[in-house]
């Protein structure tokens, strides 16, 4: 399948390092976009008074990944996370205020 495609350790070796080198740059170039967006999410979360353990529950991720997170540290799936970040606030927001309301109908 691949007989026509050959390549030497060292090309491959090449080629590893090469990508490395360019999510290393990627990953500098982004880092002050990252801290700030985080600086905002944790601001928000914060505000709501959710703890990091409480979000990362409702996300199913560890507690560190939300930490690296909002320093804007490297992770995987951003995208995702911001997400389901979002998505989780509104969710304990409104589980908070059912919560709230059920209390005081009694």
């Amino acid at each position: 399948m691949f007989s026509n495609y050959s390549i030497t350790n060292e090309e491959l070796g090449a080629k590893v390092k090469a990508a490395h080198q360019k999510h290393i740059e990627h990953v500098e170039a982004m880092r002050p976009v990252w801290e700030k967006e985080g600086q905002e999410f944790r601001a928000v979360r914060e505000d709501l008074k959710v703890s990091r353990s409480e979000l990362s529950q409702h996300i199913g991720i560890s507690d560190q990944v939300i930490a690296k997170f909002e320093k804007g540290q490297s992770v995987r799936s951003r995208n995702m996370l911001k997400q389901s970040y979002q998505t989780s606030l509104k969710l304990i927001q409104h589980e908070r205020n059912n919560s709230v309301q059920s209390i005081n109908n009694k």
